[in-house]
């Protein structure tokens, strides 16, 4: 029987009695095949909001934990170079996405000679041939294809599992490249800060962007103001108060304290979240008729694809 019919059969022999919550069939469901995979995520808040100066090896105790799970592929909330390249070819659709959301990849695409779909291509082929350690000119080169393919994170992992007298320029990557590399590496986010460094701890060779923006244009023309507007109404009542003064006050402890296990085990506390999101999750929704009329075409806020 396929998966999808087991999860149908199962929902059936239970129908009769409570309804079921999706997330415990998929886990039965999982279970009766094995637990295969394991799958663990990592909520967190924005590192850039952190000061400039701190200390990234405060968060040196939470890569220990996270190494110790021994993760075998990590992902991140991040576009691929694929899809960004497909964003600004279709920037009719997409304005201002990929600016917003896209890292540059046109410097190390002009010092390979290659497009991102050739940088692509020729990681894939050097991925496909694991090695217990490549030499270092092997990973100057994948960081610049990396960057060229538009994953500076994955390009950043490489940098990293590079000894540090070869952190340097050569014949791959030019001064230029490093100064990106460079930079990125002491950024205060969570691919720099959490993301790459665990990557090279367990000696992965990239980080896979799970993030898409491609749907956006299932809303069809919408109005940032207009949005902006209506997501202010919906989260302003008590219940998201409440959550969002939990989360300043974590924050604030762990900058005085530096305990960092503290900090994300009160992030991802189920229940910090248990007396809210009943509340936020029965709030009326904003009317979706709200528009506006600009050159005969009619601009709304984006509507609801979802819901909690």
């Amino acid at each position: 029987m396929s998966f999808l019919l087991s999860l149908i059969a199962t929902a059936s022999l239970a129908s009769s009695a409570a309804p079921l919550d999706p997330v415990d069939v998929v886990d039965d469901a999982a279970r009766q095949r094995g637990d295969w995979s394991e799958v663990l995520v990592l909520g967190t808040a924005h590192l850039s909001g952190l000061p400039a100066d701190y200390d990234r090896e405060v968060f040196d105790p939470l890569l220990e934990r996270l190494q110790e799970w021994a993760p075998e592929a990590i992902a991140n909330e991040a576009l691929s170079g694929r899809q960004c390249d497909y964003l600004r070819a279709h920037s009719f659709a997409y304005e201002g996405t990929a600016d917003e959301y896209c890292p540059d990849p046109t410097p190390a695409r002009l010092a390979l000679g290659l497009t991102g779909a050739q940088a692509e291509q020729e990681v894939e082929a050097l991925l496909a041939a694991p090695m217990a350690e490549r030499t270092p000119g092997q990973r100057r080169r994948m960081a610049a294809l990396f960057l060229a393919m538009g994953e500076p994170t994955s390009a950043l992992v490489q940098w990293h599992r590079l000894a540090e007298k070869e952190r340097r320029a050569d014949e791959h990557l030019n001064p230029f490249l490093v100064e990106m590399l460079q930079r990125r590496g002491q950024g205060r986010d969570e691919d720099s800060i959490i993301a790459s460094r665990l990557a090279a701890r367990l000696g992965l060779e990239r980080v896979y962007p799970v993030d898409d923006h491609a749907g956006d244009r299932a809303s069809g023309i919408s109005d940032d103001n207009i949005f902006g507007a209506e997501i202010a109404e919906i989260w302003d009542n008590d219940a998201v108060k409440r959550l969002l003064e939990r989360s300043e006050r974590s924050q604030h402890a762990f900058l005085e304290s530096g305990d960092v296990l503290a900090w994300y085990r009160a992030i991802n506390d189920p229940s910090q979240m248990s007396d809210t999101m009943p509340e936020i999750s029965v709030l009326p929704p904003v009317p979706s008729f709200r528009a506006t009329q600009v050159g005969g075409i009619w601009h709304i806020g984006k509507p609801a694809m979802c819901e909690w």
